[in-house]
């Protein structure tokens, strides 16, 4: 079945009435077949945007059928969704430490993106948005933790 994608999805995050720059993102592309397909680590620029192009998406899809064969098939039209990630600190940490084992190099990359960013301000989100998709702009509203947000979610 075909699904129609914008040439473009741009998230702009908020909080509070205020952009939320360098927020560390990851995108789910959730697959009717096997595995969904993640794409990230994004962070928001100054505008709190992000921007996915299709060319992106199909880049994703593509590089994860190519290095794992059996675990991923299909194309950007079997694609059934977009789920957007907001994980915390210790989320983030997490992902960090069990992907040292197989992805020493990921998890470098994102450590050092995680040094940066302003997730230790905002509660985790996940956010699900089906097809059909018939939009370019999504806005997405972020939960403050209150104060400066540090040793909240340990």
């Amino acid at each position: 079945m075909k699904t129609n994608w914008p040439s473009k999805l741009i998230f702009k995050f908020t909080s509070d009435e205020k952009l939320v720059s360098d927020l560390l993102v990851h995108f789910v592309l959730l697959s009717r077949l096997k595995n969904n397909f993640t794409i990230g680590s994004f962070t928001t620029n100054q505008d709190g945007e992000i921007k996915l192009t299709h060319e992106i998406m199909q880049e994703t899809i593509e590089k994860a059928k190519s290095d794992y064969p059996m675990d991923y098939s299909g194309t950007l039209d079997d694609c059934i969704g977009v789920e957007v990630i907001v994980e915390t600190m210790s989320e983030l940490r997490s992902r960090i430490n069990k992907g040292k084992e197989f992805y020493p190099n990921k998890a470098d990359k994102l450590k050092e993106l995680t040094q940066k960013c302003s997730n230790e301000k905002y509660k985790g989100e996940h956010i699900i948005y089906k097809q059909p998709i018939d939009f370019e702009f999504v806005k997405v509203t972020l939960t403050g933790i209150g104060g400066d947000g540090r040793n909240r979610d340990n």
